[in-house]
């Protein structure tokens, strides 16, 4: 039998007592330190203290993510457990139990009409103050909250990654988990409104990331939970089944189960367990494997990602989630989703990451008349203004975002064969002949008529994990084609981009020297292995791209693929190609200062090749030197539409017509001006 001290005495908010050196309301008792203090308490205040902008998906804090503690209190991902649901009713009351530095604070003060915050240690509840100073609807307290005693009061109260700590801290059941546990959920139930609702997340002590030796994120050992926390002076998580039992006996009427992926703490996918079935293949939605917070991951002894696959297919994601988001009712479900506003009606949401708050995407797989459809919108912290800002940085530097609904297909994602082979074979000559079979559909489904080895700059995107497989007839099919480039790509770029991603993101399972430290090597390897040459530049061009998407510093200029030739490419029909056409470019422009492209689509090429051979005699011109290229692709928009964005200017008679007017022009016989314009001369 647990010992049990004498009852403490309970407060209410208002008992509570003003700081005047800090704004924040004291418990009576006054607020005990707290053990969990992260060390990035004094960096933080005094850097949201200075900034101008504090709102969730403020680039300014952003830029002040420096490591695992700042990211975690910084990050707008911390409120996709928030933003998955959308709270549309702005005069909400809300209690927020453990509300560490503010983070999620903050979101709450930006959609409900008036939160409590309760933190226990005074120095993380000035920084939660600092992030709020500018919200009037928020107050932030410091001390116990398992002492609390409010009835009925609130719309909404919160645990989020506090539940495991009661033990640590109750005035009652010390040294007790489960009962500590009880008793604060109690406390939450208690200051709900009849229709009100909890927002509860914390880890699962069977997550597959702990199964498959990651440390335990609260104590950095590993197998610590698997093995019931031998320990009881640390923080303590549940499993699925004994957190829901919990959740009853506290006194709610219903709950729901979410998944967030990796974990609740910087969620990028969330699940709902209520509507997914194994036919929404919904471990194409997840990222494995999950990361140790705040440490480096060893290899795990499997393949989390196939792992996790198989989870979703045997109905045991839910139990082996590495946490678990629950929405509990303190009465009936219905009355508090219409009261709240609260959106479930989905069966997954993922959020973009790692990108200027403009570009942030969210994707929610829905279910509908017409079937289930991926809806792509912007998440809630980014602002009105967002979209435009989007389009405007697109415009100005050349890359585009594409945000449009898509039809769901059933299948995997091709990254599972990739992997499904790496398990069986290594990354020998059948990896390889995937990155080869890759390659041959990129130039089949982008590949550009007239310009080998190009493709369309839509292709940006196109990766293992953006295909999906048919499961009847092995047809692949790309989705999620987010981002695109005005000009064609080299397709050796698309590959590149591919493999290096691949290595960062599923390295550690890939049992190779290299692949998760040096993932642009990998690329590189698999690429020489191909025989393609001509890729230094491509590392250098990738971070130009996400200096563009992902920021904070502006770039210098337009994202400029290495795809151009070396030298400026003027165009010139091919049946323009006459004599007096080739001597003003032998007397414009000196032997490799650019490239004369002469372009005849759907002409007999042998037949082109003859009357320009008699061009260059008649010319009576050393043209030997000179780079002339000869185009004769089938005749087709798209190859027109290339060859448009490659050239920089067209030596004709005439004006340029059709796809190509516009460009700059020079007829034969315009030596000078020709040259004036390719070297400034």
């Amino acid at each position: 039998m647990t010992a049990r001290s004498e009852s403490p005495a309970r407060h209410r908010l208002s008992d509570y007592r003003p700081h005047a050196a800090t704004g924040i309301r004291v418990a009576p008792d006054t607020a005990a330190k707290a053990g969990y203090l992260d060390g990035a308490e004094a960096y933080l205040l005094e850097s949201v203290s200075r900034a101008e902008d504090r709102s969730t998906g403020s680039p300014e804090l952003a830029a002040l993510e420096r490591d695992w503690p700042s990211q975690y209190h910084l990050t707008p991902l911390r409120t996709t457990l928030f933003d998955a649901f959308g709270f549309a009713a702005g005069d909400a009351r809300v209690l927020e139990l453990g509300a560490g530095l503010g983070a999620i604070t903050r979101w709450l003060g930006e959609h409900c009409g008036e939160v409590h915050a309760v933190e226990g240690d005074l120095a993380r509840a000035h920084v939660a103050r600092a992030r709020t100073a500018d919200l009037d609807n928020v107050t932030i307290y410091s001390g116990n909250y398992s002492q609390l005693d409010e009835r009925e009061a609130f719309d909404v109260v919160t645990l989020i990654g506090v539940l495991e700590y009661s033990h640590l801290y109750h005035p009652e059941h010390k040294h007790d988990p489960e009962a500590a546990a009880l008793a604060n959920l109690r406390v939450a139930r208690r200051a709900l409104k009849p229709d009100g609702v909890l927002v509860l997340a914390i880890e699962n002590r069977l997550g597959l990331k702990y199964i498959a030796g990651a440390r335990e994120d609260h104590t950095g050992r590993r197998y610590e939970s698997l093995h019931g926390y031998p320990d009881p002076t640390v923080p303590v998580t549940w499993s699925r089944r004994d957190l829901e039992r919990l959740v009853r006996e506290a006194g709610f009427e219903a709950s729901e189960l979410y998944l967030p992926f990796p974990d609740y703490k910087l969620a990028t996918t969330i699940v709902n367990a209520q509507r997914a079935t194994a036919e929404h293949h919904l471990h194409n939605w997840t990222d494995t494997p999950a990361p140790d917070r705040g440490a480096e991951r060893i290899a795990p002894p499997f393949s989390e990602t196939l792992a996790q696959r198989e989870a979703f297919r045997a109905g045991l994601a839910a139990d082996l989630s590495n946490s678990h988001l629950v929405l509990a009712y303190a009465g009936g479900r219905d009355a508090a989703v219409e009261r709240l506003g609260l959106d479930t009606d989905w069966v997954a949401r993922h959020w973009s990451r790692g990108r200027r708050s403009c570009f942030a995407k969210r994707v929610t797989l829905r279910e509908t008349a017409a079937g289930p459809v991926a809806v792509n919108d912007r998440p809630g912290w980014v602002g009105a203004g967002a979209g435009e800002l989007a389009r405007e940085l697109g415009e100005r530097y050349g890359v585009g975002q594409r945000l449009a609904d898509e039809p769901y297909l059933a299948g995997d994602l091709l990254i599972f064969d990739v992997l499904s082979d790496v398990s069986r074979h290594g990354l020998g000559a059948s990896f390889t002949a995937h990155v080869a079979r890759f390659d041959a559909w990129l130039d089949e489904r982008f590949g550009i008529p007239g310009l080998p080895g190009r493709v369309r700059g839509e292709a940006l995107d196109a990766t293992w994990w953006n295909v999906v497989v048919d499961p009847a007839d092995g047809a692949w099919s790309a989705i999620d084609l987010e981002w695109r480039v005005a000009k064609p790509l080299r397709r050796d770029f698309v590959l590149w981009r591919m493999l290096s991603n691949f290595a960062m993101r599923y390295g550690l399972e890939l049992q190779h020297p290299f692949a998760h430290a040096q993932p642009a090597a990998f690329a590189q390897l698999l690429l020489e292995q191909l025989g393609r040459t001509g890729f230094e530049a491509f590392g250098v061009l990738e971070q130009e791209l996400q200096a563009i998407i992902a920021g904070p510093q502006e770039p210098a200029h337009a994202f400029s693929p290495t795809l151009e030739p070396e030298v400026p490419f003027v165009l010139c029909m091919a049946e323009q190609a006459d004599a007096d056409a080739l001597r003003t470019w032998a007397g414009a422009v000196a032997p490799g200062e650019a490239s004369l492209v002469l372009y005849g689509p759907g002409a007999d090429e042998r037949a082109l090749v003859g009357a320009i051979e008699a061009a260059i005699a008649a010319a009576e011109v050393d043209l030997e030197q000179h780079d002339l290229v000869l185009m004769a692709p089938a005749a087709a928009p798209d190859a027109d539409a290339a060859v448009r964005e490659l050239a920089c200017a067209v030596l004709t008679p005439g004006a340029p017509a059709g796809p190509f007017a516009g460009l700059p022009s020079f007829g034969p016989g315009d030596i000078a001006g020709l040259r004036r314009f390719l070297t400034g001369a």
